[in-house]
């Protein structure tokens, strides 16, 4: 998508707050404001991304069980619910979180509440979901508005006063 670029939006709030530029998004990982202003984009990325808007909500996704019966909720979903009148009627399904005892690693899981199981019988199950999107993958009116919120986080976190932002 066009508009304005991450490394753009990390010069536009360290500007407006009176601080450094930087050259490239590989300065964030040494320049401490950069670093600051950056996690202060991914946050508001995040933050806008679980509220359901044009550019990232999805209705009736098909998800299929793999060989074992588990559905896997992709760590891009903000959000999983399922499709109203696409399921069988006496099945209840929502998603839990469930921790790999070998590698401690958490998982999202549909999970059954009528059978009390992780493992789906039913194929395919249908969701309406919320989808996170970088920075970069966001419309331009909406990068907008999340350097905006960015800014305000960045000026918080770094004691600032009034911030007055220029786009």
């Amino acid at each position: 998508m066009a508009g304005i670029t991450k490394l753009e939006a990390v010069n536009l709030i360290l500007e407006n707050a009176g601080d450094t530029a930087i050259n490239s998004l590989a300065e964030v990982d040494t320049a401490y404001d950069a670093g600051q202003a950056s996690r202060a984009i991914d946050q508001a990325s995040r933050e806008v991304c679980e509220e359901s808007w044009w550019f990232n909500t999805r209705t009736r996704v098909e998800y299929v069980p793999d060989t074992d019966g588990h559905i896997t909720i992709p760590s891009i979903v903000a959000q999983w619910t399922p499709s109203p009148g696409l399921q069988q009627w006496d099945t209840m399904y929502t998603e839990r979180s469930i921790t790999d005892t070998e590698t401690d690693l958490v998982y999202r899981r549909v999970y059954d509440q009528n059978a009390n199981t992780d493992v789906i019988t039913e194929n395919p199950v249908y969701a309406d979901i919320l989808e996170y999107k970088s920075f970069d993958e966001l419309p331009p009116i909406v990068k907008n508005y999340v350097v905006y919120k960015a800014s305000r986080y960045y000026e918080r976190r770094s004691g600032g006063g009034q911030l007055e932002l220029q786009v």
